[in-house]
């Protein structure tokens, strides 16, 4: 089979840089279009080197690995050597998965036999096709880490906190955060820890039967191992989170915390207690 030097060039050069696009565009770097051509280049004449006059040399491990961080450390520069670290791994697994979709829609579409050749795809195919099932993969792999944010985001975790003591009626900001798990472990009654401030201690004070509502919970931070914070039983919890349902919280305390939880919510609501919700 030959060897076509200028096609193996271009075909290298067009998916370096369709993957270093798709590097930047997913690690939120901003995209630099120059610097993306300038490592496509050095990317796409590493494989021709590999190829033709320095096999042996150039088909080793570490250089290999220097390639892709020279590569990614022109894309991304002046960023942090972590932030690099972090693009670099984010490199190689779009890369793999450019590759094996690459490999698995021409072996598909194409009648002829497509296979690798340290790392390069040899075959009989056009090269239409061949940038074309890296298109699809580029898409696919941005739609796939697109969606995957979409489940992770971080306002996901917020939502409106609504519960009652006697007369007393607060709403506020809460996160779900699933490293609160604590409880009463007299009742197992589950604590979602809130801002004392917001809660009107003289109108509090005014409840007949507060003296009944009141729990000392043990709690352990870093740096004070054997803490005590006050807790007062509400009657209702309601959470509505961010797509309008609403969860029914039974059996729950509330621990007032001395100090400011967060500028973007007052309120830390445990996993378990979610989880023993009911859907209103």
């Amino acid at each position: 089979m030959k060897i076509y030097i200028d096609v193996i060039f271009f075909e290298n050069f067009v998916i370096d840089y369709l993957i270093l696009y798709s590097t930047c565009s997913i690690g939120k770097i901003k995209i630099r279009r120059g610097r993306i051509i300038l490592s496509s280049i050095i990317g796409a004449a590493y494989a021709i080197f590999m190829l033709t006059i320095f096999q042996k040399i150039l088909t080793n491990i570490f250089l290999k690995i220097l390639l892709s961080f020279i590569m990614i450390f022109i894309i991304c520069y002046p960023q942090k050597l972590k932030k690099m670290c972090k693009m670099l791994l984010l490199f190689y697994v779009i890369t793999v998965s450019f590759g094996g979709a690459t490999y698995a829609f021409l072996n598909n579409v194409s009648h002829e036999k497509v296979y690798f050749y340290k790392g390069i795809i040899i075959g009989n195919y056009s090269l239409i096709l061949i940038f074309s099932s890296a298109i699809i993969a580029m898409i696919a792999l941005k739609n796939a880490f697109k969606n995957n944010k979409e489940k992770l985001k971080w306002s996901d975790f917020l939502c409106t906190l609504i519960f009652d003591i006697g007369k007393i009626r607060i709403k506020t900001k809460a996160f779900i955060d699933s490293g609160n798990t604590l409880i009463y472990k007299k009742t197992n009654e589950k604590v979602i820890v809130i801002d004392k401030r917001i809660i009107d201690i003289n109108s509090l004070l005014k409840q007949n039967n507060l003296s009944t509502k009141i729990r000392w919970i043990p709690f352990s931070t870093i740096g004070k191992k054997n803490g005590m914070m006050m807790g007062i039983k509400c009657d209702r919890a309601v959470i509505i989170k961010n797509d309008g349902s609403r969860l029914n919280i039974k059996d729950v305390i509330l621990g007032l915390y001395d100090k400011k939880i967060s500028k973007n919510y007052s309120a830390l609501i445990g996993i378990n207690a979610i989880k023993d919700a009911i859907e209103s």
